[in-house]
């Protein structure tokens, strides 16, 4: 008899745990879909503010090679340039005042000394200066075309600069450059004042190089920080293909903690914005309530258990 009713006690316990395991299914299930919502959302929502940060750029690139060639164009300003500096300098300086990211405008002879700035260079100082060694002058000379540079400290006025250089031809030939330097810091200060104040969020800006430009609530990276995420596949991937989903990657600055988010191209320029948040934050509410649930499931379990054993050993089998 005590053997029976030990194996019936057995049976209700098994019963009681087995009819449990539905609803554990079906919780699994909601925190499922949870999470690949919230994964969803998330993912989106960063590819979102990347695609808006990218745009913002593009459109100040695009602005700064307008205006270069709308002086390149100038008829009227290359023949001041060979006989009045101070009226050429004041058509040039207008164009800056009209933009707070240009940082300056030059223009130069074939040879990369500059004849006329908006800096306050005297004529003196700018004939010291040259542009002859800079990568982007001399394939502005060769191509004939606006080229670009990756960001540099420029040369007049010792700025975290992103360069323009386009040459103004005279017949078939190069008669003047103009160089007109976009300043990051200015670009960065713009760009972080519609950005969320979300210490959790990363903005990386990272030339056609895959060097870090900038990141947000950072200080400009040191030369050697810049290249920590030039081998990232992602990021390479990014350059090739309009948008790349980041999953699970441990990034620069990121205190070790695994990132998600996504990264676009500007356009062809080569250059990425890549925006991502802490893993563990994105998912901090979903596993502070699957805890709760978890604790109130198990007290519930064990405290049914303790019931119906309390009543199992009153029960009195009469064969």
């Amino acid at each position: 008899m005590l053997t029976q009713h030990r194996r019936l006690k057995i049976k209700l316990l098994a019963v009681q745990l087995i009819s449990i395991i539905p609803f554990l299914l079906f919780i699994f299930y909601l925190f499922d879909i949870w999470y690949d919502t919230r994964r969803s959302s998330v993912i989106e929502q960063n590819l979102n503010q990347a695609k808006m940060i990218a745009s913002f750029l593009h459109s100040g690139f695009v602005y700064a090679q307008e205006t270069a060639k709308v002086l390149t164009n100038d008829k009227h300003l290359q023949k001041l340039l060979g006989s009045d500096i101070n009226t050429s300098r004041q058509v040039i300086k207008n164009l800056v005042d009209q933009a707070s990211e240009i940082d300056n405008i030059a223009i130069t002879d074939n040879f990369g000394t500059p004849i006329v700035s908006t800096t306050d260079l005297s004529d003196l100082q700018l004939k010291n200066i040259t542009f002859a060694d800079r990568e982007y002058f001399q394939q502005a000379l060769k191509s004939k075309k606006t080229a670009f540079s990756s960001p540099l400290v420029g040369k007049l006025t010792g700025n975290y600069i992103l360069t323009v250089a386009a040459p103004i031809l005279s017949g078939n030939e190069v008669a003047y450059v103009v160089v007109l330097a976009i300043d990051i810091n200015r670009l960065k200060e713009k760009i972080d004042q519609f950005l969320p104040e979300d210490k959790d969020k990363f903005i990386y800006i990272l030339d056609s190089n895959r060097q870090i430009v900038w990141l947000n609530n950072q200080p400009l990276p040191v030369e050697k920080e810049k290249s920590l995420m030039a081998d990232l596949p992602s990021i390479k991937k990014a350059q090739t293909e309009k948008m790349v989903v980041i999953e699970n990657q441990l990034l620069p600055f990121s205190n070790d903690k695994s990132m998600m988010g996504g990264a676009v191209s500007i356009n062809n320029s080569g250059w990425v914005v890549a925006s991502v948040e802490p893993v563990d934050h994105i998912f901090s509410p979903i596993l502070k309530l699957q805890s709760v649930v978890w604790l109130i499931l198990i007290s519930a379990m064990i405290f049914s258990v303790s019931i119906l054993s309390y009543f199992l050993r009153k029960v009195k089998i009469a064969f």
